[in-house]
């Protein structure tokens, strides 16, 4: 998936020429912490700041924006949103404009669409168990896993690994079934160590968003 697919073409860009009362608006009916700013042609020229206006008094906010300092962070359009997803995470943004090849602003992405699409492509938002299992990387087998899963009638919806120290690895494995007990039977026959088990929907719903709040620190949003 690219930027395009995701972008909010309803978030209006200010012009270099808008005033500071009308920045502090759009701020606030976007519930965005940036705005993208163009010129007269609509072509991208960075990114204002809320902070950057917040010190400015109820008196000046007929004061345009045109010398206040921009930041020139932007994707562009068929960049892949996992770049979009970088972008996010080393700039602390709450939004990322996108713009065509021309340089010319269409929209933004924010950080609550790219969540909600993170969540879609990793079955978050499915029903199903969470298995959480421990291993040395030497004893890692994707394919045994896998047979594993679907001997028992079972599909892998997705599949996260995470180096945990210099020699072990922790799998996160997310299933299309909540009843699993048959496959942590033959996990156990196999020896592997199950270290963490989410297969009720309550306690799903806690760790999956213990997931996303951790996103969202990682992000600094």
């Amino acid at each position: 998936m690219f930027a395009k697919d995701i972008v909010h073409f309803d978030i209006q860009a200010l012009s270099k020429d808008s005033t500071v009362g009308e920045a502090k608006s759009l701020f606030y009916s976007n519930k965005v912490s940036e705005l993208a700013v163009v010129n007269s042609q609509n072509e991208f020229i960075g990114i204002l700041k809320e902070d950057a206006i917040l010190h400015i008094p109820q008196s000046s906010l007929d004061t345009t924006i045109e010398d206040i300092e921009l930041i020139k962070v932007f994707a562009k359009s068929d960049q892949h949103i996992y770049e979009v997803f970088e972008t996010f995470a080393t700039q602390s943004l709450s939004i990322v404009p996108i713009v065509n090849n021309q340089n010319i602003y269409i929209g933004a992405i924010t950080i609550n669409s790219l969540i909600t699409y993170i969540s879609t492509i990793t079955g978050f938002i499915k029903k199903g168990a969470v298995i959480i299992i421990t291993l040395q990387k030497k004893d890692y087998s994707l394919s045994q896993i896998c047979q594993i899963i679907e001997s028992n009638n079972a599909k892998i919806v997705s599949l996260f690994t995470n180096e945990i120290a210099d020699n072990s690895l922790e799998l996160i494995i997310k299933l299309n079934i909540e009843d699993i007990t048959s496959i942590m039977q033959t996990f156990e026959r196999y020896n592997y160590h199950i270290e963490t088990l989410y297969a009720h929907t309550e306690i799903l719903d806690v760790f999956l968003q213990s997931r996303i709040e951790n996103l969202m620190s990682y992000l600094n949003v």
